[in-house]
């Protein structure tokens, strides 16, 4: 697909307030550079990945991070987890570098400042769903279950 086709397909799904928060954010060619990084490296992701964007200092975080680390310990062999720390500029630097390295730059980017932010991505390194705030271990499940489902 060519990137003029992407552009017009991703102005189509955006609503207003939302694309002009992402152009003003400069990150419209970021989201699509990291998809054809992703894409590039698909055949490397052989499981899904649950990311989670926390700080220290979050009491709702304090909350989710427990059900993920349950989840990490349930889908062992079925998914691979990741944290992302942004208690502090140290912190969100080395979770920044972290999300680059797993062509997750813009959605760190976008998420950053909302946290707790629980992403599930299939193998083709796509967003499958983001959960906000505190979740039950359930609903985190049911998503986890459709990535690991779609990469058999």
């Amino acid at each position: 697909m060519t990137k003029a086709k992407q552009q017009a397909i991703f102005l189509s799904l955006c609503s207003v307030p939302i694309l002009l928060a992402i152009l003003a954010a400069g990150l419209f060619n970021a989201c699509l550079a990291d998809n054809s990084a992703a894409k590039a490296n698909a055949s490397a992701n052989t499981l899904p990945l649950v990311v989670l964007i926390y700080s220290r200092e979050c009491p709702v975080c304090a909350k989710v991070k427990p059900i993920v680390a349950e989840l990490a310990t349930q889908y062992k062999s079925k998914a691979k987890f990741v944290d992302l720390d942004v208690t502090d500029d140290k912190a969100t630097q080395a979770s920044r570098r972290t999300a680059k390295a797993l062509q997750l730059k813009s959605f760190f980017a976008l998420y950053q400042d909302t946290f707790p932010c629980v992403g599930i991505f299939d193998t083709k390194m796509k967003c499958i769903k983001e959960l906000f705030g505190a979740n039950s271990k359930a609903t985190y499940a049911s998503y986890l279950d459709k990535a690991t489902a779609q990469a058999h």
